[in-house]
């Protein structure tokens, strides 16, 4: 049986590094703080690798470091997948990003067709 890929917008194998930050629900920073790569992303969001699990719906404010450009977004985790040796694979959605930054996935993305 083939796999159907159902999402929206075109995602790319890309890996970047990132910090990120804990957020309330108002989004403002929680303290706690990690780093990560990126494995894959999108306009939409990305899948990144780190040492944390988080539940589904936590907020985190990224720092991404993209090729020659740095962006800011929050995003909500979608999913975790544990992998390994306290590893594990999460799925952002953003929540908050701005056009700027937006275009600079864009361009990135369009490269790599």
């Amino acid at each position: 049986m083939q796999e159907v890929d159902r999402r929206k917008l075109k995602r790319i194998d890309s890996k970047n590094l990132l910090n990120y930050r804990v957020l309330n629900k108002e989004e403002q920073v929680n303290y706690r703080e990690g780093v990560g790569i990126t494995k894959q992303v999108s306009e939409g969001g990305f899948l990144f690798e780190t040492a944390e699990n988080f539940l589904i719906g936590t907020l985190l404010e990224f720092e991404l470091a993209l090729k020659d450009e740095f962006i800011t977004v929050i995003g909500e985790v979608v999913y975790a997948i544990p992998k390994n040796n306290d590893v594990f694979d999460l799925g952002v959605r953003f929540c908050n990003i701005s056009e700027s930054n937006k275009n600079v996935l864009r361009k990135i993305i369009d490269k790599a067709k």
